[in-house]
């Protein structure tokens, strides 16, 4: 910038404005060399004279540029000559540096924010605030601007995720997001929509919320229930397993993950052992993978309670074959449990049942039933009911909740 007296440093020519360079740069050779044996009087007149005129060029210059948009070597060398020349043309673009929160001067950056709507703290460093503006103003709103706001509030790898029109873990509306991440590297859950609202990355007249995630051994079993499965899957896919819905594939049981009212749908509450019927909902933010799973509640303080899926009616129901069947509960008391398969011929008539029981069901926990247990169907074979039972007597008001249920076909017996 042009000071209004510039001063000479061991004879050489004074510090000018682009505008004073410029023009001085036209006189005559002869005249600068005299110039210069005066003491340049004649050029820090002229920059006193201009000094404004110069602050003007100077400005010009920054609203101008001086970067020109991407690298000029090395040249595409596979370009016809039109486009080459287009190429050529396209870097003349330069971005203006005052618009540009790696090179604005610093006293702009204020005004950068403030255009971006980005908040730049008190104590905040000339880098923090470069990165703020750049890394969260110019893409506030965006899921990427806040994702990167939020992981300044996590530690180690900082994963998170943005989910558009989810509200926790139910289903929201198109104001409503909610920000995913792991529970181990979440120190402060209160601290990532702080952290994003401060960092101005919040869209205007969003909902923002929270929610953490833990991968578990019960989780990670119900998608991936044998080793032909974990060869498929991927790190990633493993490291989330849970964190949304992903089928098991070929898997035949009916709304297999209990996320919405239509799954909850294709099983029936029933009475075990006498006693009212149990209450069967849909609850959300309980499940074992995706965001629901399926609750039954016991009604009256007789008897037991199990849910009874329709009959699966598949072509892949044949007899004398393996199937691999299981599905997780967790009750809130401890339990007994039971999981069945009703096996039926083409016309529904129940041929044989089989089984998996297990007793002393921890409160609070998930537990996997089956899953790696193999059962053969009975020769006939062609249609299967599966039920989830709660034996003995069951407290009033006790609940169990279930998810990830799975029945597939695995081999042909002996082959």
């Amino acid at each position: 910038m042009t000071s209004p007296e510039p001063t000479t440093v061991n004879g050489l020519a004074p510090v000018m404005s682009t505008l004073v360079d410029r023009m001085y740069s036209r006189l005559p050779r002869i005249y600068r060399i005299l110039d210069q044996q005066n003491g340049w009087a004649f050029k820090l007149w002229l920059g006193a004279a201009l000094s404004f005129g110069g602050e003007i060029d100077d400005m010009i210059e920054l609203v101008r540029g001086s970067r020109p948009l991407g690298p000029a070597v090395p040249e595409p060398w596979d370009l016809d000559p039109e486009d080459l020349d287009r190429w050529r043309e396209a870097r003349e673009v330069r971005m203006s540096l005052l618009a540009d929160p790696e090179s604005a001067p610093t006293e702009w950056l204020p005004w950068l924010a403030q255009l971006v709507g980005a908040y730049l703290p008190a104590g905040a460093s000339l880098a923090e605030r470069r990165d703020i503006i750049g890394g969260a103003g110019y893409r506030a709103g965006t899921r990427g601007a806040i994702a990167d706001a939020a992981r300044s509030a996590l530690t180690d790898s900082r994963y998170v995720t943005v989910i558009p029109h989810q509200a926790g873990y139910a289903v929201g509306t198109i104001w409503d997001l909610t920000i995913r991440t792991r529970s181990t590297e979440t120190p402060d859950p209160a601290e990532v929509l702080a952290t994003i609202v401060r960092k101005g990355a919040k869209p205007a007249g969003a909902r923002l919320w929270h929610t953490t995630f833990g991968t578990s051994w019960d989780r990670i079993e119900a998608l991936f229930p044998t080793w032909e499965d974990w060869d498929a899957a991927t790190w990633t896919k493993i490291e989330e397993a849970g964190v949304t819905y992903a089928d098991v594939p070929e898997n035949m049981a009916p709304g297999a993950s209990f996320e919405t009212a239509a799954d909850i749908a294709k099983w029936t509450p029933q009475v075990e052992g006498g006693g009212s019927v149990p209450t069967w909902t849909l609850a959300e933010g309980a499940g074992i993978d995706g965001v629901a799973a399926g609750r039954l509640t016991k009604v009256g303080a007789t008897g037991g309670m199990q849910i009874q899926s329709i009959t699966i009616i598949d072509a892949r129901i044949l007899p004398e074959r393996e199937y691999l069947y299981g599905i997780s509960v967790r009750p809130s008391v401890t339990l007994s449990m039971k999981m069945t398969i009703n096996w039926q011929d083409s016309a529904g008539a129940s041929i044989s049942t089989t089984s998996i029981t297990t007793t002393g069901l921890a409160a609070g926990q998930w537990t996997r039933l089956g899953n790696t247990v193999r059962r053969s169907s009975p020769l006939n074979a062609a249609r299967v009911v599966l039920r989830v039972v709660a034996t003995g007597t069951v407290p009033a008001g006790a609940t169990l909740d279930v998810d990830a249920a799975l029945f597939r076909l695995v081999s042909t017996i002996g082959g």
